[in-house]
């Protein structure tokens, strides 16, 4: 996602027929891209924190003594477990990305006409390996988006992530060679307020061990999110350049994140990752609590240990998968359709939209702090965002003068007179 393309947030309308009907042939795809991107932007982080369908219990001992598990919180007596996935994280992103080479793949056997016409249209390893490092940052991005929502609440993973509009505007002036932008004042409060908003969700914590885990997710988070800003940079000249189709390069892009993610898998410790096929689905890397076993629900003589309710996937773990899927789709969509300018709002307006339906969906309770710091960053991005997209009018009006002196010219003889103005 290159913030230094001067471009307008939708194009020009066309000239003819009614109001109506022009602005429907302009903006009626940018506005339904915009509409979706936005959904899936509040989608995406509601379905990955409802994927946490279980709670992780934490029990630790001094010497074989003073047992201490996290099912109660002595302070206030609230429930001191964190919510945890219980199933192994990268077997949602290799099931998402699954899903999305399957569906482009259709995709493009729809729009080529049968299925022997895409596979020919597909199946060119040498286009494809010129995506790797899209794939390769888009893959581990995605694996460490699960991870980071596995260890820290929703809003601390998508505040944190509004870093990536400095990291964005950083790589793509080293990357393109421009100037950069003219809002580094902007883009560092951004940046700022997004750190506070983290460290403000992991502080408020009713435990240590919640705490540690949502520092963790922080962390993680701003990785994910350099990742992100790397690929889209590069990305974005990719989808808009290209004559492929849209659905051609989407089957390349998933087609790489998926061999970077079993790549992942294959390399990834034995505890992270599921032993066979039926675990797959049916495990996770956390054991089961012992019912009736004993004084606790796991063996915290060795120092700490950790168990869950349950295990596997549930309903919650699938429309989790189905989001990162259309999130990989709706990305390519936006690169295509929309500016930078406009990607970087509807990113804006997705944060809006996500807080008041994460509190009142019972995620968690409303906080004030956390709130006016969602607000700064929902204004500091949409003004940084609506500043870039007025850039090119304000260059054109500085120009406007010297067009004007050139039209109230006599003559184009004078030695001094530009060329423009001459007959």
């Amino acid at each position: 996602m290159g913030f230094d393309i001067g471009e307008p947030l939708l194009p020009k309308p066309a000239v003819g027929g009614s109001r109506v009907r022009s602005f429907m042939r302009a903006y009626g795809v940018p506005l339904a891209v915009a509409v979706v991107c936005v959904t899936v932007g509040v989608m995406h982080p509601l379905a990955a924190e409802a994927a946490k369908s279980t709670r992780l219990t934490v029990c630790t001992s001094q010497l074989g003594r003073d047992v201490q598990c996290s099912s109660v919180v002595e302070t206030d007596g609230k429930d001191g477990r964190r919510n945890v996935m219980p199933f192994y994280a990268v077997t949602l992103t290799i099931s998402a990305e699954v899903a999305s080479v399957i569906f482009a793949f259709f995709a493009t056997a729809a729009t080529e006409g049968s299925i022997t016409a895409a596979r020919k249209r597909l199946f060119t390893p040498k286009a494809t390996f010129r995506l790797w490092p899209v794939g390769v940052a888009y893959g581990v991005g995605d694996l460490l988006q699960a991870f980071a929502c596995n260890s820290a609440s929703a809003p601390v993973v998508l505040v944190i992530g509004q870093c990536k509009l400095l990291l964005t505007a950083v790589l793509t002036m080293l990357v393109f060679g421009s100037r950069g932008p003219q809002q580094w004042g902007n883009l560092t409060i951004i940046t700022l307020a997004a750190i506070a908003g983290a460290h403000n969700g992991a502080t408020h914590t009713y435990s240590s061990v919640i705490r540690a885990s949502e520092v963790r997710g922080a962390f993680l988070a701003l990785v994910k999110a350099g990742l992100s800003a790397s690929g889209a940079v590069i990305s974005e000249r990719f989808y808009k350049d290209s004559t492929e189709g849209f659905w051609v390069m989407s089957f390349r892009v998933q087609s790489m994140m998926l061999a970077t993610s079993l790549a992942i898998l294959l390399s990834m410790d034995g505890s992270e990752t599921p032993g066979s096929f039926s675990e797959f689905f049916g495990g996770g890397p956390i054991p089961l609590c012992m019912q009736g076993a004993g004084d606790f629900p796991c063996d915290p003589f060795s120092g700490e240990c950790q168990c869950v309710d349950r295990v596997g996937w549930d309903a919650w773990t699938f429309l989790a998968m189905l989001a990162i899927a259309l999130n990989g789709m709706v990305t390519g969509l936006t690169l295509k359709h929309l500016s930078a300018v406009g990607k970087a709002i509807c990113n804006a307006l997705a944060v809006a939209v996500f807080y008041p339906a994460y509190v009142i969906l019972g995620f968690k309770p409303f906080d004030l702090t956390q709130a006016a710091i969602i607000g700064v960053i929902i204004i500091s991005s949409y003004q940084y965002a609506t500043n870039k997209a007025k850039k090119p009018v304000r260059e054109h009006v500085r120009e406007a003068p010297t067009v004007r002196r050139c039209r109230g010219a006599s003559t184009g003889t004078t030695p001094d007179e530009p060329w423009g103005c001459r007959g």
